[in-house]
């Protein structure tokens, strides 16, 4: 994996939550150990070749949750399961991969951001 992505790839999450602008965002790193670490815990779901879905899930979510211990969740919806990806910003500029998997549903009580208005249940 060294030989193909080096110790880390990265993606671009805008800062603001609404995509309507083209400022960069912070570079969220996701290391090769992480990634490994990731298809270790989670074997049915992802095999190497997936960390391109992790990066466009950062990068677009359907949905930001509010995480723990001041995490994020990206949500996106793959039909009959959602992929949660687990990110932390450090600051404006950087943050770092946690680790994702797929659930059937996810906590619409702790969305913080949503791609499309219509999804709106208030």
């Amino acid at each position: 994996m060294d030989d193909i992505l080096g110790t880390a790839f990265a993606v671009c999450v805008k800062r603001n939550k609404t995509r309507e602008t083209d400022e960069p965002g912070a570079l969220i790193r996701v290391t090769v150990e992480q990634w490994e670490h990731t298809l270790e815990s989670h074997p049915h779901d992802f095999s190497f070749s997936d960390y391109e879905i992790i990066l466009d899930a950062i990068a677009d979510p359907d949905y930001i949750l509010r995480g723990q211990t001041g995490t994020r969740v990206a949500v996106v919806n793959y039909g009959k399961s959602f992929l949660h990806v687990i990110y932390r910003e450090l600051n404006e500029y950087e943050g770092f991969f946690i680790t994702a998997f797929y659930k059937p549903d996810f906590d619409r009580k702790i969305v913080i951001w949503r791609k499309y208005e219509q999804d709106r249940d208030d």
